[in-house]
């Protein structure tokens, strides 16, 4: 009874810290940008930048505290669903309730949403082909007022743009509708990898399944990545768990066939290719393709920064090993070290050279962190 209570006041206190999350997004949001002419949201709208932007260190303390509020919680449910003391219906609901909660917040946090918007538009208003042309050449649109990389142009996979131009097509050239498609794909596409964790681990050691999804699904970094201020990182992670679905069912083509898809998205995991071609490490298929993916990453690394968003794979994969407790444990840290990487440019205002290098010294304390941890671990199992 007691744990019972401890259970709902632990799930209101993270129920206020999801809602004060959304609300705080908001103090992001761009200058050029007026979502609704309504008065009543426009004092709300004026009063949340005058917080992000001329009240900054109080923003400051303002996302460290939810974010550490959201880790606190994150652990106390994992404990719960680890000890088998939290029961499946409140796990889906808690799975449902945050991420449906995050859909409404604002995506603070980068600006790719709506170049994906955009790069859908040049197909459905201009008629051109966003390979060719970029955001820049429509120099006159007023969507450009509140966007980032307008110099470049489509940098994704064909497939990323021929699911993005029905969302456009729906939202009939309104932005909010627009947006709200764009948000709402991707919250399904979240539940989706969720869901698709479940599945493949039920596959492999039943009795972790719901605690597999939990880890994955609640991961903070994820909620904000993949709900708040999604990346098509999360479509490709959907497709390559779809992939590693089918090759457990031994349907080798069809999950050959996601494995093509998932990189006509982004790139990168094409790099899989080979190990599923030519079935090697087969019985650590998984394990080996998440070594794999650290190839690409560090290439991207090396080339511009260590963005959050660019681990969403990464820790998809790694929820299907939950299993391993030193990577519990890597997985956490990492996740909280890489959302405080955006403590920097809150508290700043501005992507100078100098918040990059912080933001880089962040990536590399948390690798060491994880170092530590795992070797504190490793030497704790062998006494």
């Amino acid at each position: 009874m007691k744990k019972d209570i401890l259970f709902y006041i632990i799930t209101l206190f993270y129920s206020v810290s999801l809602v004060l999350f959304s609300v705080y997004s908001y103090s992001q949001i761009d200058l050029n940008l007026t979502l609704w002419g309504n008065p009543v949201y426009q004092s709300f709208q004026n009063h949340m930048i005058y917080l992000g932007y001329f009240n900054r260190p109080l923003s400051f303390w303002i996302f460290i505290s939810l974010v550490v509020c959201f880790f606190a919680c994150y652990i106390f449910f994992l404990k719960l669903a680890l000890g088998k003391k939290i029961s499946e219906g409140k796990v889906l609901f808690l799975i449902l309730f945050s991420s449906g909660l995050l859909f409404f917040s604002y995506p603070a946090f980068s600006s790719d949403i709506f170049n994906y918007m955009f790069d859908a538009r040049i197909v459905t208003k201009y008629h051109l082909n966003p390979y060719e042309y970029k955001p820049l050449d429509f120099s006159s649109d007023l969507w450009l007022r509140f966007m980032r990389w307008t110099h470049r142009t489509y940098p994704y996979g064909p497939l990323w743009l021929i699911l993005t131009v029905p969302l456009s097509l729906l939202g009939m050239e309104k932005f909010v509708l627009t947006l709200l498609l764009f948000k709402f794909s991707f919250f399904l596409l979240h539940l989706s990898n969720t869901f698709l964790i479940y599945k493949i681990v039920k596959g492999m050691k039943k009795d972790l399944a719901f605690f597999s999804s939990l880890f994955y699904a609640l991961n903070p970094l994820i909620l904000i990545e993949s709900v708040t201020s999604p990346h098509n990182d999360s479509i490709m992670l959907t497709l390559l768990l779809l992939s590693f679905y089918f090759i457990n069912k031994k349907k080798n083509i069809i999950s050959l066939a996601f494995l093509f898809l998932s990189g006509a998205v982004k790139f990168s995991t094409w790099i899989l290719a080979p190990l599923f071609i030519f079935k090697l490490f087969r019985k650590n298929l998984v394990y080996i393709s998440a070594l794999a993916l650290i190839i690409p990453l560090i290439v991207q690394i090396v080339n511009r920064e260590p963005y959050p968003w660019y681990f969403v794979p990464l820790l998809g994969i790694i929820s299907l090993f939950t299993n391993y407790f030193y990577l519990q444990v890597a997985a956490i840290v990492f996740s909280f070290m890489e959302v405080f990487q955006y403590a920097p440019y809150l508290l700043l205002g501005v992507y100078t050279t100098e918040v990059a290098e912080i933001k880089t010294y962040i990536f590399y304390i948390s690798l060491y962190i994880i170092f530590i941890c795992v070797f504190l671990y490793k030497i704790k199992t062998r006494r």
